[in-house]
């Protein structure tokens, strides 16, 4: 099992970035790049905890591949946004790598079992006399 990076914001997308509705005009998904693609569990921390998250000027977001993508102003998005952002990101990156390890402790767990059961077969076999 590889190690797990923490998930980052690491830029915009300007090319995915539009306008959400053409009778809101000033409002746009915003598509921020993250670090790598995160897996589906880090993706479902993410949008679990957005959505408890409480602040005053709050706006919809999810992560969408290896996107966050919000819609909200783009002028909010450095002075409301992206501290909460990075926070949510924070939460979920700790809450998958508590997940993480705990999936790398169960499949250690289960080849020390397999070894264990492996070894104790040719032992056996080494005991026996076969005609």
């Amino acid at each position: 099992m590889a190690d797990f990076d923490d998930i980052r914001i690491v830029d915009i997308d300007e090319k995915l970035t539009r306008q959400s509705d053409p009778d809101r005009k000033a409002i746009f998904d915003v598509y921020l790049t993250l670090s790598a693609a995160p897996p589906a569990e880090w993706a479902q921390y993410f949008d679990a905890r957005w959505q408890m998250k409480i602040y005053s000027m709050k706006r919809r977001a999810q992560v969408s591949g290896r996107y966050i993508v919000i819609r909200c102003v783009p002028d909010e998005l450095p002075k409301y946004h992206m501290a909460e952002l990075k926070a949510v990101v924070a939460e979920a990156n700790a809450a998958y790598r508590n997940f993480f390890d705990a999936q790398r402790a169960a499949a250690t767990a289960k080849a020390d079992e397999e070894a264990k059961n492996k070894q104790a077969i040719q032992d056996l076999k080494s005991r026996m006399k076969f005609d």
